[in-house]
């Protein structure tokens, strides 16, 4: 008995060390408020008008057709955060698109590591958020986000989805080579789409979590078609098949297999 006390006073202390050394805890609804959540600012620059900061916030602990989330038995994505940053000025040519996870430490600011820098946000009362500087306790001047009143993300139908990445592999295409990319229409259930060098039809089923896609090859667009680009188009059509999932993240789509695994990733295009 002696022993089993002796056990139970160390597990105690240890799981008390291990409390002590987390620094980082989820958001509490009266720091960030429900999720998902939208933010939007313009901040300043030092070579160009200003940078527009499109941030979206995600809990994925919590279920929300808003996110398409995926069906229990396949795990969710390891992402909690979608930031567009551009550029603005002649052209807007410098974009950059970043995914990773949030947190909120101790002192109440909101954490994300971006490009491998820490960006550290405050948290004010109305839900917005003032970006901190690098060192310090200071806020950036002019650097706030407004939380926007609704959580703003796209529809997984009647949009123009850009294929970017293949079963882990980016997409390349060819000049004069047209973008692999699809469109699934709610109006009939139907799909269209290119491949690169073959046009696409079918069409799908789908609910909240799943997907069944049933694509088929339409008119070549293209008799020279490159051999690289004709490999990529019939990996395109295989990972259709294969997909059992969806889930929009703002402005991506992921498509996931049976084993849980991400085989496509779309980007949306506003035409």
């Amino acid at each position: 008995m002696k022993g089993i006390s002796m056990f139970g006073a160390l597990l105690g202390m240890a799981l008390f060390c291990v409390a002590c050394t987390d620094q980082t805890k989820r958001a509490a609804p009266s720091e960030l408020g429900a999720l998902p959540a939208s933010y939007l600012g313009q901040l300043p620059c030092d070579d160009c008008k200003a940078i527009r900061y499109e941030l979206s916030l995600f809990d994925d602990d919590e279920d929300s057709d808003a996110l398409g989330d995926v069906p229990n038995d396949v795990p969710n994505d390891a992402l909690n955060y979608v930031l567009k940053r551009v550029y603005l000025g002649p052209g807007e040519l410098r974009r950059f698109h970043d995914q990773g996870q949030w947190a909120v430490e101790q002192d109440g600011l909101l954490v994300m590591d971006v490009d491998g820098q820490k960006m550290r946000w405050q948290i004010e009362p109305n839900g917005d958020l003032i970006l901190m500087k690098t060192e310090g306790d200071d806020p950036e001047p002019g650097a706030r986000l407004s939380r926007l009143p609704e959580y703003v993300g796209e529809p997984l139908e009647n949009r123009y989805w850009r294929l970017i990445e293949i079963q882990g592999k980016a997409v390349s295409v060819s000049a004069g080579q047209r973008e692999p990319y699809l469109v699934l229409r709610s109006t009939d259930m139907s799909l269209t789409g290119s491949g690169g060098c073959q046009w696409l039809s079918g069409s799908y089923q789908r609910s909240a979590q799943a997907i069944e896609i049933s694509p088929q090859w339409g008119k070549v667009e293209s008799a020279d078609c490159p051999a690289q680009a004709s490999t990529q188009q019939q990996a395109f059509i295989d990972v259709l098949q294969r997909s059992v999932s969806w889930r929009v993240l703002a402005d991506r789509l992921n498509f996931r297999d049976s084993q849980g695994d991400v085989v496509a990733r779309f980007e949306v295009v506003h035409l």
